[in-house]
């Protein structure tokens, strides 16, 4: 698979993610078994969402880019970003009784992207 083509399933991953908690953090956080968050939850949760949504789509908009200092410093933005949502999707597993089904498919997409990110970091 070519980079760019990878940035782009990368940056959708991240905007289907972000674009969820900004839109709907309560539902977010369902994933990992909260059923009511707090309003300090909930705003963190949709700060978070923004910060992965305007990344996303920068990757999106670069994802081209003959920049190679650029497209580098992105790809470690991106693996760094999966590698601790992995770790802390992980972590929460320890404190929640039952994690939906999506919990888990999120913590593989998470790590499988971390992985491939880190072979084009490598190239």
């Amino acid at each position: 698979m070519k980079r760019p083509i990878f940035m782009l399933i990368s940056s959708i991953y991240g905007i289907l993610l972000g674009g969820i908690l900004v839109v709907s953090p309560s539902e977010a956080m369902k994933t990992y078994g909260y059923n009511a968050i707090d309003l300090l939850h909930n705003d963190l949760s949709v700060h978070l969402g923004l910060i992965v949504l305007i990344t996303s789509v920068y990757i999106f908009l670069k994802r081209n880019s003959e920049n190679q200092e650029l497209v580098n410093m992105l790809l470690w933005m991106n693996l760094i970003s999966l590698i601790t949502g992995a770790l802390y999707d992980i972590y929460a597993l320890n404190h929640v009784s039952v994690m939906p089904t999506i919990g888990y498919c999120d913590i593989g997409l998470r790590l499988i992207l971390g992985v491939t990110t880190g072979f084009y970091l490598k190239k």
